[in-house]
């Protein structure tokens, strides 16, 4: 829950068969094929985050 991971997380999560996981780390993630979904980064949008902000924020993370 709420993004928390380490080695170990990790490590079960694949143990048991889990295909991905998720991070609370901002980002934005290309994908070239879904051999690998393991600790992908999620954008953090909030209620007052709408329009043209959002695109924003969008192009801004892309960018690094």
């Amino acid at each position: 829950p709420y993004g928390a991971h380490d080695e170990n997380s990790e490590r079960v999560l694949s143990k048991i068969s889990f295909l991905g996981s998720l991070t609370t780390i901002e980002g934005i993630r290309a994908f070239s094929d879904l051999s690998d979904l393991k600790l992908i980064p999620r954008l953090n949008v909030t209620n007052d985050l709408k329009g043209t902000k959002l695109i924003e924020k969008i192009k801004n993370l892309e960018s690094k």
